[in-house]
């Protein structure tokens, strides 16, 4: 809301500035009693206006005293406002200046597809250049056919022979991380039964040391119930005291159960975990073997093939280099010709585009300012018809006003 208020206490800051050097103007005017015509509206985007040289209220009014308020400034002076934009997009002629715009793009484009074919075409010359070993490749077929089936033949034989020790090697590595895998968990079962023997053996000593500290009491209370003559009140207490006896040494042994088989069940995952580990790390170990010895393997015999193709290539291109420094000259006469024949052709095509584009663009240029001219002539026949001192164009900003845009365009379309 300051924002706002801000800017609009900007925008009649300058406009009582414009007023002021309009009313000085007037003041020398009149002083000189010379007539003089104002420009009714400049379209450049910022408020404009339109002022009545021989209006004197308005010339006494803003020369007046420095209190009056901005109210009083404006009261009498008839502002009018303009959308622009609108009149424009709705002008009789926008219909063309869209067409001239379109045919520009037009040339525009028929411009880069010039230039993509001068790229493709040179693409397609340097694709021929870097294919000039496939040419001499073609020509020469029967030599390199010869040469590439033994090349063909040794890389399958050696292949097979990479094949054969990759599986044999995995057979071994994988027979030995199963036996691995069976000895750990052989030696898991006897440590946790072992454990379990001991936890066993724990709970049976608690469960006698219960028995034991909780037996007196038990036997002196049946004793009682079995052989005393009791009330039916004391015989209630005492199976109450004997149940909660009984109930109290049930509960510390099952406690003590509960107890040692979580401590079971900690040993026998801790224990599963080292032994995963275990595991883990010889599958590593023999992965880092089996891996290891595959890539000297491979090294081996890209070695021995390697050398193999060299000495293939050495007596295929011994044969062939006469044929092919005959092959580079030719191909590199035709292809320089070419190269140049669609230079030409692509130079000679964008002159013309080039030399349309600056026609059309002259030609819009022209239309737009008819069309600027045109509705600067309305709106100032409109404001001085209708007594508007200021024609304002563009306001972004709440100020009270007679829109006269409608008003353009019906002048505009009759």
């Amino acid at each position: 809301m300051r924002v706002e208020n801000f800017q609009k206490w900007i925008f009649y800051f300058l406009l009582l500035l414009l007023v002021l050097t309009i009313v000085g103007y007037q003041y020398y005017i009149k002083e000189k009693q010379a007539v003089t015509s104002v420009d009714p509206v400049t379209i450049t985007g910022e408020p404009e206006k339109i002022l009545d040289p021989e209006d004197k209220t308005s010339v006494t009014k803003t020369a007046g005293s420095e209190n009056e308020s901005q109210e009083e400034i404006f009261q009498d002076i008839q502002i009018g406002v303009v959308d622009l934009k609108t009149i424009r997009t709705h002008h009789p002629k926008s219909e063309i200046v869209s067409q001239l715009e379109d045919q520009i793009q037009g040339y525009l484009n028929e411009l880069a597809r010039q230039e993509d074919e001068l790229k493709r075409a040179r693409e397609q010359i340097e694709a021929q250049y870097s294919d000039l070993d496939a040419q001499l490749k073609t020509q020469l077929e029967g030599i390199r056919e010869k040469y590439q089936k033994k090349i063909d033949q040794k890389t399958e034989e050696l292949q097979k022979e990479l094949t054969t020790f990759e599986e044999q090697i995995w057979n071994e590595a994988m027979n030995k991380i199963q036996k691995k895998k069976e000895d750990l968990q052989t030696r898991a079962k006897d440590m946790i039964s072992k454990y379990h023997e001991k936890q066993m053996e724990k709970l049976m000593k608690f469960e006698e040391e219960i028995n034991s500290k909780y037996f007196p009491e038990i036997l002196n209370l049946r004793l009682k119930l079995q052989l005393i003559q009791l009330t039916e009140k004391e015989l209630k207490e005492y199976k109450a005291k004997l149940e909660k006896i009984q109930l109290e040494r049930d509960q510390k042994i099952e406690e003590k159960r509960v107890e040692l088989e979580k401590e079971l069940d900690k040993f026998i995952e801790t224990k599963q975990s080292e032994l995963d580990q275990e595991l883990q790390e010889y599958q590593d170990q023999i992965q880092k073997e089996v891996e290891r010895s595959l890539k000297e393997k491979q090294n081996e015999l890209d070695r021995i093939l390697q050398n193999y193709i060299k000495d293939m290539e050495t007596a295929m291109y011994k044969e062939m280099q006469d044929k092919q420094t005959r092959l580079e000259e030719q191909v590199k006469t035709s292809l320089m010709k070419a190269e140049e024949e669609i230079q030409q052709k692509i130079t000679k095509n964008k002159e013309r585009i080039n030399s349309n584009i600056e026609k059309t663009r002259k030609e819009h240029e022209q239309i737009l300012k008819q069309i600027d001219d045109e509705i600067r002539f309305i709106v100032a026949e409109l404001a001085e018809e209708q007594g508007i001192d200021i024609v304002l164009t563009d306001i972004r900003v709440n100020v009270q006003a007679v829109d006269l845009t409608e008003q353009v365009l019906q002048k505009l379309n009759q």
